[in-house]
């Protein structure tokens, strides 16, 4: 796991709840927390897209 990728552990490993990712067809899917009602955005593809479930997009 990279610095960048660690830096995202929480969403996954429950110590900040309500993190989920809503799937679509038209994107990978979208890192959403069910409590705040907050999308989170990752600007780097190579991090973000192991985050959803998916593979980076050149």
């Amino acid at each position: 796991m990279t610095d960048e990728a660690a830096e995202y552990h929480y969403l996954w490993d429950s110590s900040e709840e309500g993190w989920v990712v809503l799937r679509t067809k038209a994107a990978l899917g979208t890192i959403f927390n069910t409590n705040t009602h907050m999308a989170l955005i990752i600007e780097d593809n190579a991090v973000y897209a192991p985050q959803v479930g998916g593979t980076p997009i050149p």
